[in-house]
């Protein structure tokens, strides 16, 4: 018998592998976006923008249980968001699995924005304190003076 050959990209399995959106989830994010990055608004100049997630949703532990009437139950978190049923333990926690990396998209982002998030730990007092700051020093900077004073 003969395999039939897959039509998708390798882009696509990429994207459905890692974030289980297809890449024209993708592309509709995008164009949403204004066909830019989420924060800079920067257009993708030769690589595609990154679609950024959050790690913490996507290793949430999952718990599963068997069911008294047969078949298994898998649920993450406390149960009430993400609850499946199915005959096998491992399809149930699968599916669970690809529900998380999927809830754990947050935006396409450029590069120098994605890797400003990880650097601030997706902590956004850091971020604001951040912001505060060079908004302080440039107010400075208009009166002549530098942050040290």
């Amino acid at each position: 018998m003969k395999r039939q050959k897959s039509t998708l990209t390798q882009r696509d399995k990429y994207l459905q592998k890692k974030f289980e959106i297809t890449e024209a989830e993708y592309d509709e994010q995008l164009k949403k976006q204004g066909g830019g990055c989420k924060i800079c608004g920067k257009p993708p100049t030769g690589k595609a923008l990154h679609v950024d997630h959050d790690h913490a949703v996507e290793r949430q532990k999952v718990y599963s249980k068997k069911s008294p009437v047969g078949g298994w139950s898998a649920w993450a978190g406390d149960g009430t968001q993400y609850f499946t049923t199915a005959a096998l333990k491992s399809v149930a926690i699968s599916r669970i699995r690809k529900c998380l990396k999927k809830l754990s998209v947050r935006g396409i982002l450029c590069w120098k924005c994605n890797t400003s998030l990880k650097k601030f730990n997706d902590n956004p007092v850091l971020m604001q304190n951040s912001a505060v700051y060079i908004l302080s020093y440039l107010q400075k900077m208009k009166n002549g003076r530098n942050g040290f004073e």
